[in-house]
C-alpha cells in the first residue's frame, strides 16, 4: 500500500457546490446566524465585501475568509492548523500573495512552452546551491496540483534533500534510493495525502553512491510508470556546480528548467549550466529568476 502522511488540509468535496461563504463559514462553526446578520447590515452599511464586515466587526480573520473563498471555489489551499508544513509552500499557505501568484504565472507558461507539447515531465536545475531549485519544484508541484493536474514531485536530490521537511514527511520515510535499487516499486513509496491531487516521492536513505544510482536504468522505468499515472512530474535536483547528478537526471528526464537567484547566481555560472544543459541533449524549456 502507497504510504501516507497526515496532512491538515481543507477539502472542498466535504460541502456542497455553490454555498455562500457565509454559509460556509457556518458550516465549519466560525460564525453563527446571528453573527451573518450582524455582518450583513455591516456590508450594506459599509458599502463591502461580507469577508472585510466579518473582518471589521472582529468575528473573523483574513486567513478564516481566504479558506472559506478556497473552498467556495474548488481551490486547495493548506489549512491555517497545518503549522507543520514550511511557510516555504507559498503556493498553499498563502494562495492569494505574490509569491503564490508568481508560480501561477510560471505555471501557465509551462502550460504553453512545455506540457501542451507533450513534455511532462521537468527537471528543476540551479547552477548554484542557493539558487531555490527546491523551493521552486515544490511550488510548481502545488500549482499544478491546485490546477487539477495529477502532480508527482520527485525528490532527485541524494545528497541534501529538502523536499521531506518542506511537507512534514519523516525522514526515515522510503523514497527514490530505494526505488534505484530495486528494493521498492515507485507505488510502494508514494506519499499521496499531503495534498489534493499531489503525490511525492521524497529522496529515502541517502546513499553513499548517488550519482551511480541515478544512472541505473531504474530512474528510466520509475519515469516511464510515473508518466503513465500522472499528467505532470517534478524533478528536484542538487545544485551543477556541486555534483553530476543534475545533468544525469536532466538527460534521462530530457527537459529542464533553470533556476537562477537574484544576487547569489553569477551570469558566468548560469551560462555554463546552459551550455552543459545542452551539451547533453536536453531540451531547456527556460530559465526562472528567482527573487523571493
Amino acid at each position: 500500500m502507497p504510504a501516507t502522511n497526515q496532512a491538515l488540509v481543507k477539502r472542498e468535496s466535504s460541502l456542497p457546490y455553490g454555498l455562500k461563504i457565509g454559509q460556509i463559514l457556518m458550516a465549519q462553526g466560525k460564525i453563527n446566524e446571528d453573527q451573518v446578520r450582524e455582518i450583513l447590515k455591516t456590508q450594506a452599511e459599509r458599502s463591502c465585501s461580507f469577508g472585510e464586515a466579518a473582518i471589521y466587526l472582529g468575528f473573523l480573520t483574513q486567513v478564516d475568509i481566504d479558506t472559506a473563498i478556497s473552498q467556495q471555489f474548488n481551490y486547495a489551499i493548506l489549512s491555517p492548523e497545518a503549522g507543520a508544513y514550511s511557510t516555504e509552500l507559498h503556493v498553499a499557505t498563502n494562495p492569494f500573495g505574490q509569491e503564490a501568484e508568481s508560480f501561477r504565472a510560471l505555471r501557465s507558461q509551462l502550460m504553453l512552452e512545455s506540457l501542451e507539447k507533450g513534455r511532462r515531465a521537468i527537471t528543476i536545475v540551479g547552477p548554484n546551491a542557493e539558487s531555490g531549485c527546491t523551493y521552486t519544484a515544490a511550488n510548481l508541484a502545488l500549482a499544478f496540483a491546485q490546477l487539477g493536474l495529477k502532480t508527482c514531485l520527485i525528490d532527485a536530490n541524494l545528497r541534501n534533500p529538502r523536499i521531506a521537511k518542506l511537507f512534514n514527511i519523516s525522514r526515515e520515510h522510503e523514497g527514490l534510493s530505494e526505488i534505484l535499487i530495486g528494493g521498492r516499486t515507485y507505488d510502494e513509496v508514494l506519499v499521496n495525502d499531503t495534498f489534493p491531487n499531489l503525490s511525492i516521492i521524497t529522496s529515502g536513505r541517502v546513499p553513499p553512491n548517488p550519482q551511480e544510482l541515478l544512472g541505473r536504468h531504474e530512474l528510466i522505468w520509475t519515469l516511464s510508470h510515473v508518466l503513465r499515472d500522472f499528467d505532470t512530474v517534478l524533478f528536484d535536483t542538487p545544485a551543477m556546480n556541486h555534483c553530476a547528478d543534475a545533468r544525469t537526471v536532466a538527460a534521462r528526464v530530457g527537459s529542464a528548467l533553470l533556476v537562477a537567484r537574484r544576487h547569489m547566481t553569477l551570469a558566468n555560472d548560469a551560462r555554463v549550466a546552459v551550455e552543459e544543459l545542452r551539451s547533453n541533449g536536453v531540451h531547456l524549456i527556460g530559465t526562472v529568476l528567482n527573487t523571493y
